[in-house]
């Protein structure tokens, strides 16, 4: 008897309730605002790569350079010291480039989430995160 009761309790109160959800009309989205958060975005992550791009290119030449002399030492120790602290500052370097690149695409996704609400308009989960395809290993 109290199944009875209780299945037809929550059939009329799905009666009632789901019609009304189905009624209620969609929220108008500002586009052009959300426009101009996406550039926004877009923008800042293409100058990370750029950031990025060029900082790796640095630590590669800088490297080079540091190789070629350390292969121009006469002493086998000396050589190998200085092979080994140009590798080493060169990972370093990079390491400096991707940490820079990481933040600065996170910020840009912070901002373009602040953008959206400022646009009323909720953005997250409307497109792939940044740790799923902004920061992807370089």
């Amino acid at each position: 008897m109290k199944k009875i009761l209780l299945v037809s309790f929550l059939t009329l109160i799905c009666l009632v309730a789901f019609p009304v959800l189905a009624q209620t009309k969609p929220a108008k989205i500002d586009t052009a605002c959300l426009q101009k958060a996406v550039e926004k975005r877009e923008t800042a992550i293409i100058a990370a790569h750029d950031a990025v791009s060029t900082g790796v290119k640095s630590a590669l030449e800088q490297r080079k350079t540091a190789l070629n002399q350390a292969w121009g030492l006469a002493e086998q120790k000396e050589r190998a010291k200085a092979r080994n602290t140009a590798w080493t500052n060169f990972r370093k370097a990079r390491q400096t480039a991707r940490k820079t690149y990481n933040t600065a695409v996170k910020t840009a996704w912070q901002t373009f989430h602040t953008d959206g609400k400022a646009c009323k308009v909720a953005t997250q989960g409307v497109e792939p995160q940044a740790s799923d395809l902004s920061t992807e290993q370089l």
